[in-house]
């Protein structure tokens, strides 16, 4: 009989500490902790993705602002040893290769080819889906970056700084004779 509660008792111990810490990619709720640490959150996905299933009713154990799944399962910024799986690191942030689109996963930060427009960014208007690959619909005025804090796609405005300097640099031209008038 004593047997018995204590096989319960190691039971509910195992029970309860796995019901505090869900690991990275996990199906989670809010009562639940996710992984080791204060960077690790449980909610929705940025955006309901295709790529993922039920993405759009449950929570997921995820990093904030792009961050790489360490050994520990913490969430730190990426560098040659903390990896983001088999995507790439830039600026210290994880993010999709080959223009895919993020899909989570359960033990690191993985991406795969986009199913339609919904699984690029926040934004699902801006992009269109080309043999998996995410692009903006106005190339020729957006490009893509990366948005760290929705961990995806956004299409953001080219920046016209050339064409600008010009015509700073004609005003400048011109206006050196212009001042020798007065």
């Amino acid at each position: 009989h004593h047997r018995t509660t204590m096989k319960l008792f190691i039971l509910a111990v195992l029970c309860f500490s796995h019901a505090l810490a869900a690991e990275y990619g996990a199906v989670c709720s809010d009562t639940e902790k996710c992984g080791t640490d204060t960077d690790q959150k449980c909610g929705k996905l940025a955006y309901p993705t295709t790529l993922v299933t039920d993405a759009a009713t449950n929570k997921y154990c995820q990093c904030a602002d792009s961050k790489a799944v360490n050994a520990d399962k913490k969430c730190v910024e990426c560098d040659a040893t903390n990896k983001c799986g088999d995507e790439e690191c830039v600026n210290s942030m994880c993010q999709c290769k080959d223009s895919k689109a993020f899909k989570i996963a359960t033990d690191k930060f993985t991406c795969a080819a986009a199913t339609n427009a919904e699984d690029c960014g926040v934004k699902k208007e801006a992009f269109e889906v080309k043999d998996g690959k995410c692009a903006c619909k106005t190339p020729d005025t957006h490009e893509m970056k990366w948005d760290k804090a929705n961990i995806g796609w956004k299409c953001e405005e080219k920046s016209k700084s050339g064409s600008a300097a010009t015509s700073i640099g004609i005003f400048a031209l011109l206006a050196v004779p212009i001042a020798d008038l007065f």
